[in-house]
């Protein structure tokens, strides 16, 4: 997790869209909100990693952002 704090934080300047990524990656690991759908699940198995990010953003934008950078 260290890691990921210290990516949120080189490519997130603000520090509330920080805090927002982290908070989103954990309703993404939860499973909650639009990641809980058996859909969106599966897609992630089919998808290449930042095409379903592109698909799946819309509950978390700062996350998707972050997810994008790194995988592009």
């Amino acid at each position: 997790m260290r890691g990921f704090h210290n990516i949120v934080e080189k490519l997130l300047l603000d520090v509330e869209d920080q805090v927002k990524a982290i908070e989103q990656l954990a309703k993404y690991r939860n499973s909650e909100g639009e990641f809980g759908h058996s859909f969106v699940k599966a897609s992630a198995k089919k998808l290449p990693g930042c095409k379903w990010w592109v698909e799946f953003d819309s509950e978390c934008p700062e996350l998707q952002s972050v997810a994008q950078k790194v995988l592009s």
